[in-house]
């Protein structure tokens, strides 16, 4: 059964101005130093994957957003939004290990979102040939209304999770919807 969850820090929440960059560079492995870069399969958001728009640039497109719309939004709210979902091994092998099948799941997704008004990217990881996942790293602002993503759960079951796990069951036709939207804090 696929899991979506929502990586969130009572401390942080993604609040200080360089949370953007901290978490695009982590999903997409571009820390420095890096010491997972092995983990990353691929990376990129709804134009698609394997193309040439840097990380740096990806980072300046969510910042630009911020900034155009910081007196709506205040300057000490969250700016960004990360969730992982999990794939399991059987899930995987009904999709005959396609990682580029995952990436289409996840360019569709970062196309929803984007068709919402919500930049996104996302990263597959596969650390060690196990525990494969895909990263999304959502801009808590609307670029197209200046709104915020409100983070409560049942705004997050309906406008995140039920669309990702429908676009999943495509490619994944006897995936099953996890019972709950679950939330991991990590300090």
């Amino acid at each position: 059964m696929a899991l979506m969850t929502r990586l969130h820090s009572d401390k942080l929440e993604y609040t200080s101005s360089d949370s953007v960059q901290n978490v695009i560079r982590y999903i997409t492995r571009t820390r420095s130093p890096e010491t997972k870069a092995d983990d990353l399969v691929l990376w990129g958001d709804s134009a698609g994957y394997f193309y040439n728009k840097s990380v740096v640039e990806i980072i300046h497109e969510f910042s630009f957003i911020h900034k155009l719309y910081a007196p709506y939004t205040g300057k000490n709210t969250c700016k960004i939004c990360h969730y992982v979902f999990k794939i399991y091994d059987d899930e995987f092998s009904q999709i005959n290990n396609n990682c580029y099948l995952l990436a289409e799941f996840a360019v569709k997704c970062c196309s929803y979102l984007f068709s919402n008004g919500f930049q996104t990217i996302f990263a597959i990881h596969y650390p060690n040939k196990n525990n494969l996942h895909i990263h999304f790293c959502i801009n808590a602002v609307n670029y197209q209304t200046g709104h915020k993503l409100r983070q409560y759960h049942n705004e997050l079951h309906y406008k995140i999770e039920i669309p990702f796990y429908n676009i999943f069951k495509e490619i994944c036709p006897n995936a099953i919807m996890g019972s709950n939207f679950t939330e991991q804090a990590f300090n």
